[in-house]
């Protein structure tokens, strides 16, 4: 997270990553840059939680190509793999995107013909505790990005 104060205006353009929903993706506005704006501000990177369905037919040594369905709607996402061989690369394949998992990824919007898309720089397990964190999030970005940070009430003497 992001400290307070009156700083904010650039938050989830500067390399920070924005929490969102499958529906807020698909809402975005395309941005200078190939970048996208969400409730008014660039993003540069989004984090997502839901949960996987593998498209068969389209997974290479190196790429991993799946949906990501959260209950707004799906998006389709792409990990490219540095290394295919190595450890961490076998443990995407096998124990993290793999079917009706929960995960969480983290990544850039993109847009093919009039497809969006998000590609992948990570990709984690999630669990109930942390998509009710994620939901959360969600609604205080926007609250705070749409309506400003709440400020803490004085309370008046009578």
């Amino acid at each position: 997270g992001g400290g307070g104060g009156g700083g904010n205006k650039s938050r989830y353009g500067d390399g920070s990553v924005r929490p969102v929903t499958v529906a807020m993706v698909a809402g975005a506005q395309p941005a200078p840059d190939e970048q996208y704006e969400i409730d008014g501000r660039q993003v540069s990177r989004v984090s997502i939680i839901g949960r996987v369905h593998l498209v068969a037919g389209q997974q290479t040594e190196s790429t991993v190509m799946f949906k990501l369905e959260d209950g707004t709607g799906a998006v389709d996402c792409m990990h490219y793999i540095d290394d295919p061989q190595s450890q961490v690369a076998t443990s995407l394949k096998n124990d993290i995107l793999v079917p009706n998992r929960l995960v969480r990824v983290i990544g850039t919007l993109r847009q093919f013909g009039d497809k969006r898309s998000v590609r992948v720089s990570k990709a984690l397990l999630a669990d109930g505790d942390q998509l009710t964190y994620h939901l959360l999030e969600i609604i205080y970005s926007h609250l705070s990005i749409t309506q400003g940070v709440p400020q803490p009430q004085q309370q008046q003497q009578q």
